[in-house]
């Protein structure tokens, strides 16, 4: 509906859409500027970690788990390729 309506620009405002915005800038066409706002709001958000004294310590090892209501091996090889190591995908 935006792109029919004529805009020229396209602020993607959540930190997951890089890893979709090849196929956002396609369906968009080259007359619409994109906006990632990913990597600006990781820099602001290791900022306030930083003064807030709550950014992870490089001493200590952390996990990660991964939670999905929707629980396949095809998410799961997803959310290992968006990850980039291999990981368990747990159900809701």
């Amino acid at each position: 509906p935006l792109i029919d309506e004529g805009i020229d620009t396209l602020v993607l405002g959540c930190t997951h859409y890089p890893f979709v915005q090849q196929q956002i800038s396609l369906i968009a066409g080259q007359q619409v500027k994109i906006i990632e706002t990913a990597a600006p709001v990781t820099v602001q958000l290791t900022k306030i970690l930083g003064i807030k004294k709550l950014d992870a310590s490089k001493i200590q090892q952390g996990y990660s788990q991964f939670f999905s209501s929707l629980d396949t091996k095809e998410q799961e090889k997803i959310f290992s390729q968006l990850w980039q190591e291999p990981l368990i995908l747990h159900a809701l």
